[in-house]
Parts: structure tokens; sequence; C-alpha cells
């Protein structure tokens, strides 16, 4: 099958402190250095390019190779910077490097690659060291469709305590070439784009090397696969100090010129403060720069909590203080070449705010609170916790090992807390029809999390590992909280991820599926929703605070009030609830100020009746009172057919078959606000007869005679012809079928 090389538009990224200088393609930092692998050197390629040998550049002879050319990747000269590098086709392709005491490395350790992702359809590995699809030590991925990179570290065995992974805060991007890796230092692993962190946390796991081979471009199932282009690749078996990361960094980015100069952010905040009464609305001001590119966004965070992002000037936003705490301010900038930089914090301390009362008591399942109905055995440790609502829900542990403490001098605002050991510690509520959670559910808590070495758990019940209906924990090292829907099997279920909480911090969280729509919530903010349909079984199992039925997740730290309601709640009645949770426990609450941006169709017209085919001419007013817009998209039928980000906003779109399509318009503001305007409804009139006999229910028509595009008859997209907009386009080069004339 013939292979396309790809046309790549831009490359990134070394990230630089200051002006970009002129350094050699020498990589001085050697200390360590286990394994060099570039393509640019010691490569055996057959006269089709399929790799067999690569060959490692320091003294350690860990050379790769694939004694089978059917799995060889190919050597791709001139892809990256007038440099070659090894291309691997997704399905089959890797090499493999056989176990060498240099390369057993389970304890610190540095790894840095350049590589192009083509695409992330599902888990693509760089390299990694497993026993079968466990690490021993390392495996390396990046998650399907998210593109964000995991890291594990293990002894090859499953089970608790024997592996675990951190997930990267960032996502890598596809099809461009990127300098990314990690790094281990004791515990903690770091994520890494270029020099710049993306995340990390801690990985406990035990650790061991079960002496098996090293794969490029996959692991020992091949389970992952790398799709795309590996030019680069160092391992060392040592952490490396700053200086050293940003040398190594510097010289792989110069060298395949992918560099970037970070961008800069300033924070102003206003009233100045520094205390403010509760309900004061602040004004957020950020003034972003990039020396070598262009400004994507701007996200404002309160006490590292995203509470808006903005896409276009203004970046600003304003925000109400709603509940006594204190605030820190910052803004986080990234560049077109997802290079960041945080602000100074702004800091205002709120007073005042009202009483903590809990007035939304309709459908509630469960209300347990520290500071009510508690009863203790031997030490403070939990022998009840008694159901504050009508339902009498109380929970209760196992026995007084597996009891969680209550801790009355070191919760928030001064309240009592139940703290968990991560151990053992969990309460069960036993089934009963007030917690069986057959449809909507709404749940808000207030904890904190002691770390997140491993998954960390609230409340859920689940049959075994599977939702049913409810499962819901945090991701190890992350932090990411993951909320499960399901029918408690393995194929009915889905699940919705938020920002991350933070560690040692007492937040109020919450989450909530109403219909189809799941959503989560972030200190009075929302933390991500989504909709599709997805199953809602109860099988009838207890409901476990601090865990779930498997006992794999765990919780650590203190949760001081669960709230469960057997329903969706109101905007109005989820504001009241977080509002309560605030007041009580001091937690900082925000409430983001945005009105909704404008906008009108212009043309064409509602009811215009025209003649196929027929070009017609779209244009659209659109105005944001408090800030800007960021773009006006045109939608047929709900496609979008046309996107303008300057006024006047217009574009066209082709009309080939009689029909009745509605036009719409919708707009966006620079903090994300959207707004769709009533549709418009043309009539579309044919001239003469068509060969087709039901072009009224004529969904897809694509035919190789029309609107096709290509490059040397390599065709990137086929435009449908039915009027429907359901083009078929193709952005990875090498799966790009031919155009074949005649």
């Amino acid at each position: 099958m013939k292979k396309h090389s790809p046309s790549l538009g831009c490359c990134f990224l070394a990230l630089l402190g200051g002006a970009l200088p002129l350094k050699a393609q020498t990589l001085t930092v050697q200390e360590g250095l286990q394994l060099w692998l570039k393509a640019d050197a010691g490569v055996t390629a057959d006269g089709d390019g399929v790799v067999a040998d690569w060959n490692d550049q320091t003294a350690n002879a860990n050379h790769a190779a694939q004694f089978d050319p059917t799995f060889g990747p190919k050597l791709e000269a001139n892809a990256v910077n007038n440099k070659p590098v090894i291309r691997f086709d997704g399905v089959d392709d890797y090499l493999e490097i056989p176990d060498s005491d240099s390369l057993s490395i389970t304890e610190d350790l540095t790894t840095f690659f350049v590589v192009r992702f083509a695409d992330f359809a599902t888990y693509r590995a760089v390299w990694a060291k497993t026993q079968n699809n466990f690490p021993a030590p390392v495996d390396y991925y990046t998650l399907p469709d998210s593109g964000i990179p995991r890291v594990f570290r293990g002894n090859g065995v499953d089970g608790p305590g024997n592996n675990g992974f951190v997930d990267a805060l960032q996502a890598m991007r596809a099809n461009t070439f990127i300098t990314t890796g990690f790094e281990i230092s004791g515990t903690e692993l770091t994520h890494y784009l270029a020099a710049q962190p993306i995340g990390g946390g801690n990985i406990t796991a035990n650790i061991a090397d079960a002496d098996t081979s090293v794969i490029i471009g996959s692991r020992a199932d091949l389970f992952t696969k790398m799709k795309g282009d590996i030019a680069e690749i160092l391992i060392y078996n040592r952490a490396l100090n700053e200086t050293e990361r940003g040398s190594v960094t510097g010289y792989l980015g110069e060298k395949y010129n992918i560099q970037n100069i970070p961008p800069t952010v300033t924070l102003a905040a206003g009233p100045a403060g520094p205390v403010l009464a509760a309900g004061t609305t602040v004004t957020l001001t950020a003034t972003p720069a990039d020396p070598d590119g262009t400004v994507a966004r701007v996200q404002f965070l309160a006490n590292g909590a995203p509470v808006a992002t903005a896409t276009a000037a203004p970046y600003s936003v304003k925000v109400t203080l709603d509940s006594t705490g204190s605030y820190s301010f910052t803004a986080r900038v990234t560049d077109d070449k997802d290079g960041t930089t945080t602000s100074t914090a702004q800091v205002r301390t709120v007073s005042g705010g009202g009483d903590a009362v809990l007035d939304v008591l309709d459908n509630l399942s469960l209300w347990v609170k520290a500071d009510a109905g508690v009863t203790v055995s031997t030490g403070d440790l939990v022998a009840t916790w008694a159901d504050q609502s009508p339902n009498h829900n109380d929970a209760a542990p196992f026995d007084e090992t597996t009891a969680p403490a209550l801790v009355t001098a070191d919760g928030p605002n001064g309240k009592p807390v139940l703290r968990f050991d991560g151990v053992d510690d969990q309460l069960t509520v036993q089934d009963a029809d007030s917690v069986s959670f057959d449809g909507d559910v709404t749940s808000f808590f207030v904890a904190r999390m002691d770390d997140f070495s491993t998954h960390r758990a609230v409340w859920a019940k689940t049959t075994s590992n599977l939702p049913a209906s409810v499962d819901y924990y945090l991701l190890p090292g992350s932090g990411v909280p993951r909320f499960f829907r399901g029918a408690g099997t393995g194929t009915d279920l889905r699940s919705i991820d938020g920002a991350p909480l933070q560690a040692g911090v007492f937040e109020l969280v919450g989450f909530s599926s109403v219909g189809d729509t799941m959503s989560q919530y972030l200190n009075g903010q929302l933390n991500g929703s989504s909709s599709a349909a997805v199953g809602k079984v109860d099988m009838d199992n207890p409901l476990i605070i601090g865990s779930r039925e498997d006992g794999f997740t765990r919780m650590k730290g203190d949760i001081a009030e669960i709230l469960i309601y057997k329903a969706g709640l109101s905007p109005e009645n989820i504001g009241k609830v977080q509002l309560y949770l605030a007041r009580k426990y001091a937690v900082p609450l925000t409430s983001t100020l945005n009105n909704a941006p404008t906008a009108a169709l212009t043309a064409p017209a509602n009811g215009a009746i025209l003649t196929v085919p027929a070009d017609v001419a779209l244009t659209a007013t659109a105005e944001d009172a408090d800030g800007s817009v960021a773009k006006v998209e045109f939608l047929v039928n709900g496609t979008v057919a046309a996107t303008d980000i300057t006024a006047p906003y217009q574009g066209s779109v082709n009309f080939p078959l009689p029909g009745s399509p509605q036009i719409t318009v919708r707009v966006t503001d620079n903090l994300g606000a959207v707004t769709v305007t009533a549709p418009a409804t043309l009539t579309l009139n044919s001239q003469a007869a068509s060969d087709l006999p039901d072009l009224a229910n004529l969904k897809l028509w694509l035919k190789a005679d029309t609107a096709v595009t290509q490059a040397a008859g390599v065709v990137s997209a086929w435009d449908d012809q039915s009027g429907n907009l359901n083009h078929a386009v193709q952005g990875v080069d090498t799966q790009r079928p031919l155009l074949v004339a005649n």
C-alpha cells in the first residue's frame, strides 16, 4: 500500500526562558544516559525504507531491532527540519530492545523524546518495559480521544499496591512534532512538554523489573500502538536538575526546530481589598502577551479551580465572591504552541455572608454531616453516622478495624470531620428504595483529599468495579474527578471527567445526572458537562462511603458532609445547596457573571424561494455587551457550513438539490457563552427533473466526478451533494485514498 508523507504546517515545542539562542546541536548531558536513539544515526533499513535495526548511540549497545519486516516501521527522510524520522503505522509496527541491566531502571528515571502522534484514535505508545499489559517497571501511552499522556509504574503484577499511574494535565497535539517526556524522582512523577511541567503526582506502588524487553512503538502485549513519527529518544537512569532538563530540551528543540518562548501574563483585580464583604463582585483583568506567536486562551482560576476561560480579548471576567473565606486568583495563559505561564496571585479575604441553612429538602435521599448523628466507640472510631434526612439511611462500618475516626478539632471553619485512612476505612449504607438510583441523581459534598497516590473515593453504588448505577472517584496523580453512570455491565456505562481537585484543601464538590446529561461541579462552578444515552440500573447493592463494593478505590482524607438527592435539581436549587455548604464550611464560592452574546441572521431571508443549484450568501450581525464576539458560525440543518471571526460576519453555501434547509447562526463570546438564533427556512426548487427518484429522503450523495479535493491524486475531502453538508474528510495523509481517473 502506498504511504504518503505528511505535510506538517508547524512544529513545536522547546520552551525557552528568553530569546532563542543559536545552540550547537550537541547533547551535553550524557551522565546516566542509558539509551539514545536518533533517526539520523545508526538506522539500518531495506530498499523500501523498512527498519531492521536502530542502534543505540550510547556505549550500552541497547540496540532496537525488528527481524520480521512486516512489523518494521519505515525510515522517512526530511520529515522535520530536514531530519529523518522512524514512522510507525499504528497497526503492527514496533522495535524491540533485549533486556539489559542498563535498562532495568527501578528508581529515578528521566526520558525525553521528539514525536508526532498522527491521531489519538486509540492508545498511542512511545516506549515501554512491561510484563504483558502491566508496567515492569514502566508503561507510557496517550489516552484515546483526549491525547492525555499516562505513565504507569509497577512490578508486572496485577493487584492493589503493585502498580500506579499519573496522568498529565495537558493533552498532546496531533500531527505536530513535540518534545515531551517524563521524570521520576523518588515517588514523584512529573510530565513535561519540553522543559515545562504539565502535571505530576506520587506513585507509591511496588516497583520491580521483570527482565522483559523494551518495546519501541508499543509494549509487551502489543496492545498500545504508535501511529506517527519518532525522531529521537533519550532515557537516563537518574532525575535531571532544572538546568540539565533545559539543556536536553534545548538540544532537541534546536535540532528539530521546535522551539517556543513562553507567553507572559499579569493579573489585576478590583476592588483592591484586601478585605471584602461577601457578595462583592470582583473584576479580573489579565494582560497576556506572546513574543513569538499568539495568545490562544487565558484561564482564570480561584484557589486553583477554573472560573472562566477567555479565548479572545478582552481577557477579563467578573466573579461574585459568595461566601466567607480566602480567595487567591490567578490567570494562566496558553499560547498557540501550548506554552503556558501563570500570573502572580491576587488575594482577597471575604467576611460575612449570612447563615448556613439548607432549605432544599425535596427528594433528599441521604444527608450525613459530621456535626450531627455521629456515635463513636473506642478512640473516636465511628460506630454509626445517622442520616439526617427522613429516610433513616444510616451508615456504619463493618467493624471497628474499618471505621473512620471522628475528628473534632481539624475541620473546615472549626467543624468536625470524619477521617478515612486510605487503607480500609469505609462506611456502608444498606440498600433501600430511597438510595436506589435508577434515574436522576444529584450529590454535593465537602471533602479534603490528603493525596492522589491512588484512586480516591467519596461514595458509590457499584457491583464490583462497575457503576450500578453510580461511581465517583479521583484519578491517581492528577486528582481529576471521574463520575460514572451505568447498569452494572461493562458495556452500558458512561463517564465524565472534570478539572482536577487539589490535595490538602477542603473543596465543595458535586455531580448530577439529569436525563442524558451528566455534570460535575467544583466550588460553585460547572466543572464539565456532556450528554449521551446511558444505562441507569441500580443492582440493589449497598451504598459505600469512602470506597466502593470491590474496595479498590479508597478515601484518604476528611469528609465533612454529604448530600444526595434522588432527582435532578434546578439551577436555582443547585445554587442554594452550594451556598449552604460554602457558608457553613467557609469554602470560597464564586459565581461567574457573563451576559450571553446576541446574533441575527440577515441573509438569506426566512421563507426565501430559490432555484437549485444555488450559491447562497450568508450574513449575520453579532454583538456582546460585556465582552467580545469570538466567532460566528452558520449552520445548515445543524451542521456548520461556514465560520467567521471578524465583522462583517459572512459566508456562503452551495445547495445542489431541492429541499427545505434550515439556517441558524451560532455566536460564541470571548468567555465561551453561546447563543443560537431561531432558524430561517429556505425553499429550494429544481428547474429540471433529477435522475434520482427520491430526493426528499436523500441524506448523502458522494460522486467521484464532483467536488473531490485532491493533490496529486491523494484525496483529502469529498463533498456531499445532497445538500446536508455530510462531507467526507481525511486529515491523516497516510490514510487518504487515491482518485483514479477514467
